[in-house]
């Protein structure tokens, strides 16, 4: 059968985690593609760094694992893991990193004893973690197949590499490239079974998403969020917006909630785009424990950080001395985990929050766990982020905010209903 085979590099210290090394190497040849590293060269010298920049060059993937010593250093005090590490960084190589998830567990005859070579690792640790890469945890060698398996699954089909061929089968690039996935799924697959035994596959899971500030139903493709950055120009003030609460307040303390705190809060929430999601279980069977890690990813494959919510939505202002009672709460969080009945759906809008800074199109990614499935479901749909300026009267844009507040909706909800059917209507001038 017509087959493209990838070489997957292995870099990691060598004594301490020969038995894991052994173990990707197996994983790699049983996906039917080519393992290479240094398995004979447990010291490392200057001469032999170069061989290996030389075979990390002719590999389409990087795997990086680490349990707990940073190994063999160079005469400036580097590591030649961590140097093969930076030169695969710098070459633009793929890497899959797989980090033991709790070093200081490891038995003390596979850690550095030396306290500030130890202290080198934890730094080395850091920079891969906090590199935006893929990264995954193990604790044990299961564990640690079971991420690496996930992992390169994920990254060859997100960036399919050249790989290598027989000279004497023909080249259909998008023939190959379904073949490599159908083989590469279908060799996961038995794997799996001969594991799982009775667990079920839940391949079919659905996955959609919506933008909160258009009228876009879900869509498993892709969707549009637009942020209205709201411009207006101060002007004489109506005092009479407010004449209804003379009765109950003092009138210029009632002004300056309205221009201080309602319409600054108002023109933040308008520029924030809200992802939310659906996820539906069409199997007879619950999907018990779901967990799901979710991502943007720019067009350069690199991670997006969603920001903390709080950072970007306060809670909604309201008159001093007022019951906050009538305003309707913020929106539902989320569960980080829950169950999933048969042939039910669940909408989740868990710290998917953005506020892009110029026009951009980038991928929403989403890979769902549960106790009962073998193994995670990736879905990705296309996020098209867009501004719109639009010019508002100072007095209608106060009356908005006004009529907001008074029928309780000044609140996340209230805002983006009112952006996907009134707001708009100022105009559309794209930034």
């Amino acid at each position: 059968m017509t087959d493209r085979k990838y070489q997957i590099f292995i870099s990691s210290t060598y004594s301490d985690l020969q038995e894991e090394r052994t173990q990707l190497l197996f994983a790699i040849l049983k996906l039917n593609y080519i393992p290479a590293g240094m398995e004979f060269f447990s010291a490392i010298d200057e001469e032999q760094m170069q061989y290996i920049r030389r075979i990390i060059d002719e590999s389409d993937y990087y795997v990086l694992l680490m349990g707990a010593r940073y190994g063999s250093m160079d005469s400036v005090g580097v590591s030649y893991t961590e140097r093969e590490y930076d030169y695969a960084v710098n070459q633009g190589k793929k890497i899959i990193a797989l980090i033991h998830r709790n070093p200081d567990n490891i038995e003390r005859g596979k850690t550095d004893k030396d306290e500030k070579l130890f202290k080198k690792f934890l730094d080395f640790r850091t920079k891969v973690i906090d590199s935006g890469r893929l990264v995954s945890f193990w604790s044990n060698a299961t564990e640690l197949i079971t991420s690496f398996q996930a992992s390169v699954i994920q990254t060859i089909q997100r960036f399919p590499a050249t790989g290598w061929m027989r000279g004497d089968i023909p080249a259909n690039a998008e023939m190959l490239q379904k073949i490599a996935t159908l083989e590469l799924e279908n060799q996961r697959l038995k794997e799996s079974l001969k594991r799982a035994g009775a667990m079920q596959i839940a391949t079919d899971i659905k996955m959609e998403a919506r933008s909160a500030t258009t009228l876009s139903d879900f869509s498993e493709n892709e969707i549009e969020c637009v942020s209205y950055r709201i411009k207006y120009q101060k002007e004489k003030l109506n005092t009479s917006l407010f004449k209804d609460y003379s009765a109950r307040y003092d009138t210029n303390s009632v002004i300056h909630f309205f221009l201080e705190e309602a319409l600054p809060w108002f023109v933040q929430m308008a520029k924030i785009c809200r992802i939310d999601l659906k996820i539906s279980n069409p199997y007879p069977f619950p999907m018990n424990n779901i967990e799901w890690e979710d991502y943007l990813i720019d067009q350069d494959g690199n991670n997006i950080v969603f920001p903390d919510r709080d950072s970007l939505i306060s809670k909604p202002p309201n008159l001093p001395y007022t019951s906050s009672d009538h305003l309707n709460s913020m929106s539902p969080q989320g569960d980080y985990r829950f169950s999933l009945n048969p042939k039910r759906s669940r909408i989740l809008n868990q710290e998917r929050f953005f506020l892009p800074d110029k026009n951009q199109d980038v991928i929403y990614q989403c890979m769902f766990f549960a106790e009962s499935i073998i193994e995670p479901v990736e879905k990705t749909i296309k996020v098209h982020y867009r501004i719109n300026e639009i010019e508002c009267n100072f007095n209608e844009l106060l009356s908005i905010v006004r009529d907001l507040y008074e029928k309780g909706n000044l609140n996340d909800y209230g805002v983006y209903e009112l952006i996907k059917s009134n707001l708009a209507q100022y105009g559309k001038n794209q930034a």
